[in-house]
């Protein structure tokens, strides 16, 4: 009988433990989608980046917003992948890049 109470804690602890992260997983989750295609043009001054993209949930020519600064050579005619901070992409909204664009860039 003795044997009972520690494991009924354990029990216990686990079903405790278990409940907690499966609850705090949505709070620390970002959604994202993540696209891939060329990029038109950028302005390092605002971060306006414009993309043609080729992904088959968001194609088309798509304005994105990321990191002001960056090397204009280093991504215009690039191909990239990137993360945008949105599930779904709708026509003539600008997102804005999540990932490091130029960690995306493909050599």
């Amino acid at each position: 009988m003795g044997k009972i109470k520690p494991l009924n804690k354990l029990l216990r602890f686990f079903v405790f433990l278990t409940t907690i992260s499966t609850l705090s997983i949505p709070l620390f989750a970002e959604d994202e989608l993540w696209l891939s295609g060329k990029v038109l043009t950028y302005d390092n001054k605002t971060g306006r980046i414009e993309i043609e993209v080729t992904t088959e949930s968001c194609p088309g020519k798509r304005v994105f917003k990321t990191t002001p600064g960056l090397l204009r050579d280093a991504l215009v005619g690039k191909e990239v992948h990137f993360g945008v901070d949105t599930i779904r992409c709708e026509p003539g909204k600008t997102y804005r890049i999540t990932t490091n664009i130029l960690e995306g860039v493909k050599p």
